[in-house]
């Protein structure tokens, strides 16, 4: 529902906020930093999401150190942004 972004000629850095509704009706806030390098061949893109899950089984999304890697690109017809989230460890 929001971002920003701030780019020089090698990199570039946004700041994301949206909500991501759970196939279970739950709705969780995310905050997403997300890094692009600029200077590699082939599109480089990292995040750091946070995530703002109300008490519950989702919960436990709300603690730890999580980094992701972001593709995007078409998709059936649609432009589509897959983001793979790891838990560190």
């Amino acid at each position: 529902y929001g971002g920003e972004t701030d780019q020089d000629s090698t990199t570039k850095n946004m700041e994301a906020r949206y909500l991501l509704k759970t196939d279970d009706g739950v709705v969780i806030a995310i905050y997403n930093r997300v890094f692009e390098d600029l200077t590699k061949p082939r599109r480089h893109v990292v995040c750091t999401p946070y995530f703002m899950a109300p008490s519950g089984q989702y919960q436990w999304l709300n603690t730890g150190v999580k980094v992701g890697v972001m593709t995007s690109g078409p998709k059936d017809g649609k432009f589509v942004v897959k983001i793979r989230v790891y838990l560190m460890d």
